[in-house]
C-alpha cells in the first residue's frame, strides 16, 4: 500500500498546476516539482539547497520568519503574498500557502509551500 501512496503523491506533484517546494527545518529546499522549476526558471537540481530567505528581498525576511512562527503555532497558513526574486533578479508576485510537516514525534521537521504566479491578478488589481 505504501508504494501505491508514494506513486499517487509523485503523480500529484507532477500534475499540480501550482509550484510545490518542501523545505527542511532550517529553511532549505529539499524537494520541488516541475512547476516550481518553471516558475523559478531553474532546473530542479539547482533549486535543491536554496534557502527560503534567498527567494525574497532582504527587507521582507522578517515577514518570512513571521510566517514560520504562524505555521509552527497553527500548522498552516493560507494565501500569503510575496514577491519571489529569481536568480536572474527578475521578480514574480506569488500567492503561497504553507503547511508544517511533522515527524513521528509530532514536532514540525519541515515545511511545505504551494505557490502560484499571480502576475495577471496583480495587473488586474492595478
Amino acid at each position: 500500500m505504501e508504494d501505491k501512496r508514494e506513486a499517487i503523491y509523485k503523480t500529484l506533484l507532477k500534475i499540480s498546476p501550482d509550484a510545490v517546494c518542501l523545505f527542511d527545518g532550517d529553511g532549505e529546499i529539499i524537494m520541488c516539482n516541475n512547476k516550481a522549476s518553471e516558475l523559478l526558471r531553474l532546473p530542479r537540481e539547482e533549486i535543491i539547497g536554496i534557502h527560503a530567505y534567498s527567494l525574497v528581498y532582504p527587507e521582507v525576511i522578517s515577514e518570512v520568519r513571521a510566517v514560520r512562527e504562524i505555521v509552527d503555532r497553527d500548522g498552516f497558513l493560507l494565501n500569503r503574498r510575496f514577491d519571489v526574486v529569481r536568480e536572474d533578479k527578475s521578480v514574480i508576485p506569488v500567492e503561497v500557502s504553507y503547511s508544517g510537516v511533522t515527524g513521528d514525534n509530532g514536532l514540525i521537521k519541515g515545511y511545505l509551500a504551494v505557490f502560484r504566479d499571480i502576475s495577471d491578478k496583480v495587473r488586474t488589481e492595478e
